[in-house]
């Protein structure tokens, strides 16, 4: 326990200590996100919030890779500083969608290759065990290049893609820690505490804001894929929880993902029916209609992400009522698909209709702006200081 809180300890310091740091050199080689039609920022911001996260998960890993003998992680952090680099180039330079892509493709096909840790169990869901290499090679890199993507798109507002990095691996570290798999928990919880600093000047900071850019979105997405893919692999021990807890591994996972995964899919499908590019960015994510309704950023940020547990307490009351595996699954699919798709077009519907359900959810979003009260200003004055 104490080699844990040591690493996370680690990990939160680095990346803390870093972030001034990084927010002067991208501001002396004018690396910033700069507004346009499609972004919600009024400024331009700078960009590089991903590194001195990736430099906190870094340096605490390899801390644990060498002294603790964590030789795991070696493979995920090379996946991870390869995809960093990726997303960091597309930050300054801009990459296009399509050799992204396939630069996504080849780094989840090497790390599940190189680590031997891919979906290739589906653990019981409808009488189905292990499966071969050629079944669980496509289903992996399709779920891996998805779970990127979808972090990757859900950075729109302050605060949502790195609160949700670190209720995600916080959550994903539980089933891992309860097995005896150190490694890999341990890893979940340094990223977990080395986003914790970034979170509160994306949040709180006005002179030291800063947004994790493609370098961070893509480089979180890659530790998810990573620990997921140890979760559900055939050779994890949380196997063991799906024979002696009757625990359903691929809706648990799931329900984490629900929000950011199912969100996705929707918008992808939207466009591709719309005869446009899955890739084509546009404002039609979950959190565009929050802020449409008024919302603030952190309004909008603690709203989905609410959400997003009580889809995880759905599949959690599933199991505690002792459902069958599968229907942990469809409890799962039901709730993540309500909050994404089914709500998402009933407002939208409503504000076609200008109704007074629209009109009680503007008024919800009023409420939401706590940027305007005493305690949040002191908390903007102390965080840009520590900047």
């Amino acid at each position: 326990m104490w080699m844990i809180v040591f690493l996370c300890i680690f990990a939160f310091l680095v990346s803390f200590l870093l972030f001034p740091l990084v927010i002067r050199y991208a501001r002396a080689h004018n690396i910033y996100d700069n507004p346009n039609v499609r972004k919600l920022q009024r400024e331009p911001v700078p960009v590089m919030g991903g590194v001195a996260v990736y430099f906190g998960i870094i340096s605490a890993s390899i801390v644990g890779v060498f002294l603790f003998r964590y030789h795991i992680l070696g493979y995920v952090l090379l996946a991870m500083s390869i995809m960093m680099i990726v997303g960091l180039v597309d930050d300054v330079k801009d990459v296009p969608a399509n050799l992204r892509f396939i630069l996504e493709l080849v780094i989840v096909w090497l790390m599940m290759i190189l680590s031997d840790n891919y979906i290739d169990d589906f653990h019981g869901v409808w009488n189905i065990g292990r499966v071969s290499f050629w079944w669980g090679m496509p289903l992996s890199i399709i779920s891996g290049v998805g779970i990127i993507n979808s972090i990757n798109l859900m950075d729109g507002v302050d605060g949502y893609s790195s609160a949700f990095g670190i209720i995600a691996c916080s959550i994903l570290s539980i089933p891992l820690f309860v097995v005896g798999e150190i490694p890999m928990a341990s890893f979940s919880l340094i990223c977990s505490l080395a986003l914790l600093p970034f979170f509160m000047h994306n949040v709180f900071g006005k002179t030291s804001k800063m947004f994790i850019g493609d370098s961070g979105t893509l480089m979180i997405g890659t530790a998810l894929t990573a620990v997921i893919f140890r979760i559900l692999s055939s050779n994890s021990p949380c196997s063991i929880l799906e024979y002696s807890h009757n625990l359903c591994l691929f809706a648990f996972t799931l329900s984490v993902m629900s929000v950011p995964v199912f969100d996705t899919l929707r918008v992808m499908f939207a466009r591709i029916i719309n005869n446009k590019s899955p890739f084509e960015p546009d404002k039609t994510h979950l959190h565009h209609l929050f802020i449409e309704m008024g919302f603030s950023h952190i309004g909008t940020t603690f709203t989905i992400l609410s959400a997003n547990l009580f889809v995880v307490f759905c599949w959690w009351l599933s199991w505690k009522l002792n459902a069958s595996i599968s229907v942990q699954l469809y409890v799962v699919l039901l709730m993540g698909l309500f909050f994404t798709c089914g709500f998402y077009y009933f407002m939208k519907y409503q504000q076609k209709k200008d109704s007074a359900i629209y009109r009680f959810a503007c008024h919800l979003g009023t409420l939401s702006h706590f940027e305007r009260g005493r305690i949040w200003k002191w908390m903007t004055s102390t965080i840009d200081k520590l900047g």
